[in-house]
């Protein structure tokens, strides 16, 4: 028995020597897990003796950013209103009433030691006065240099030099499941930093419609803490390096409920460099409409000159619409081509496509490469700017117009185009959808059938008409209205509640 006993403590003892050392050699080594260029540091027993258990340490990168962080206190001036007596209407024009001043507060990020600070366009939105208080309590008004509302950017200025700031890094380069810190003022809190992971890219999540039509979103998705106040403020690597402009979060609530969105640090360098140079950014443009595959509907996809098996095995983004005489269709880009790529980079959704060309300013060269009826091939193009753009596209409508008419005058028609011959059934936005889509009002095409609109146009359910006859429509009797005002055309307006831009079509009968 004591035999055995002595055999058992010897052998524990030399299993805790052995356990020992390679506990022992295993701090002391490089994990093997870790790709060489990994970006999170890991700390261990040969550089601290706080992190001899090997954690995750983001304290420098803290450090760095929260002095470079700032606070942004807004004034919006009430605006006057008049009111009249609601028993006596007529009585005089009524008297002159002020609304009360409104007050916001939000982030706002140093990225220059001159005192340039990037922030959100919401942020300062309407503002008559912008200031800016630091980390150490210090306050300072800014001035409004620029806004981009299309990104939800804007920048602004503060007097003085030496300023505590953040580098860019390459959004680019970041990768899923990569550490990053969200840097902010939430709740009316002083700087808070919370931790997460990147969990997605290229998000689009429809926000930025309420401002712009022409809306760029291709968010960085991450699960780090961000709440009201965290607008503007930074999304950092563990580095410290700035990746992105903390934007959104997604929420039932209104409040953090895992997923918050920001804009990622190459959009903003661009955005940033216009608006200093120009006061507003300029943004070079395809001229095509996109659509994603998972939102074609498949009994659809014929419109496109596509087979269901052709579609099946599509990658890419569809071009929906060629604008005539813009940089696509100069380049051969036609409609019914899956864009796969630009520049060489692979390309999967018409977010992450915005993203690679809204770094672009007109006049730049960009190689497209699209996929027809299986066949890959690259086009070189020369983007447009927006005003450019635009000429060109009412160029087009005012040809297709002309040509429509003289078409109408040579043929013998006798039957007038009314609301049932449209061929569509629909329904009217609420308050709500039309404030979303930043639009007062509209009606949305839930079927279409034989008609009209069917034989003349690529109209799809879900369209949303905003004007007929240059008459804005709402209900169903503005569409009746508009009809009779010529009932043997009709000139539509709308546009897709997901997708950027504006439709036009003209049917002549």
């Amino acid at each position: 028995m004591k035999k055995n006993l002595i055999i058992v403590v010897a052998a524990s003892v030399v299993t805790s020597v052995a356990s020992m050392f390679a506990l022992q050699s295993y701090f002391n080594a490089s994990p093997s897990f870790l790709h060489k260029d990994a970006q999170v540091p890991i700390i261990t027993t040969s550089n601290t003796s706080a992190g001899s258990m090997g954690y995750i340490d983001f304290s420098e990168a803290a450090e760095r950013a929260v002095p470079a962080v700032v606070q942004i206190s807004t004034l919006v001036e009430g605006r006057q209103v008049i009111a009249r007596d609601p028993f006596n209407p007529f009585a005089g024009s009524g008297r002159v009433y002020k609304m009360p001043n409104q007050v916001g507060s939000g982030s706002g990020v140093i990225i220059s030691k001159d005192g340039y600070i990037v922030t959100n366009y919401h942020v300062i939105q309407n503002a008559s006065q912008v200031q800016v208080t630091f980390n150490n309590r210090d306050v300072q008004v800014a001035k409004v240099i620029g806004t981009d509302p299309s990104m939800d950017l804007a920048l602004l200025k503060i007097d003085g030099n030496d300023y505590p700031f953040l580098s860019f890094g390459d959004s680019d380069a970041l990768k899923l499941g990569q550490w990053v810190l969200a840097v902010g003022f939430p709740l009316n809190l002083e700087t808070t930093v919370t931790a997460g992971i990147v969990s997605a890219k290229s998000r689009s999540i429809g926000i930025n419609q309420r401002n712009s039509h022409n809306a760029i979103e291709s968010f960085i998705q991450t699960d780090a803490a961000v709440n009201p106040g965290n607008s503007g403020g930074a999304l950092i690597d563990a580095n410290g390096v700035l990746v992105g402009i903390n934007t959104a979060i997604a929420s039932p609530t209104g409040a953090y409920a895992g997923y918050s969105y920001a804009i990622p640090s190459n959009l903003v360098i661009k955005a940033v460099q216009d608006l200093k140079t120009h006061g507003k950014v300029l943004r070079g443009y395809l001229g095509v409409e996109l659509v994603d595959l998972d939102k074609v509907n498949p009994n659809h996809i014929e419109q496109f000159g596509l087979t269901t098996e052709e579609f099946r095995h599509s990658k890419g983004v569809l071009v929906h619409n060629v604008v005539e005489n813009g940089s696509a269709d100069n380049a051969g880009i036609k409609k019914g081509d899956f864009i796969i790529g630009i520049n060489g980079k692979n390309v999967y959704s018409s977010p992450q496509l915005m993203e690679g060309i809204a770094q672009l300013s007109p006049g730049e060269t960009v190689e497209v490469q699209i996929s027809r009826k299986g066949k890959v091939s690259s086009s070189k193009l020369t983007l447009q700017g927006e005003e450019e753009l635009i000429a060109a596209a009412k160029q087009a409508r005012s040809k297709s117009s002309a040509a429509a008419k003289s078409t109408a005058n040579a043929r013998d028609s006798n039957t007038p185009i009314n609301l049932q011959s449209l061929g569509i059934k629909y329904k009217e936005l609420s308050k709500d959808e039309a404030q979303r889509l930043n639009i007062s009002g509209g009606i949305q095409i839930t079927d279409i059938t034989e008609g009209v609109i069917k034989s003349n146009t690529n109209i799809r359910p879900g369209f949303i008409i905003f004007n007929l006859n240059e008459e804005e429509v709402t209900k169903e009797e503005d569409v009746r209205k508009a009809i009779r005002k010529s009932n043997r055309s009709v000139e539509i307006a709308g546009k897709y509640p997901n997708q950027n831009g504006i439709h036009y079509y003209n049917i002549q009968k």
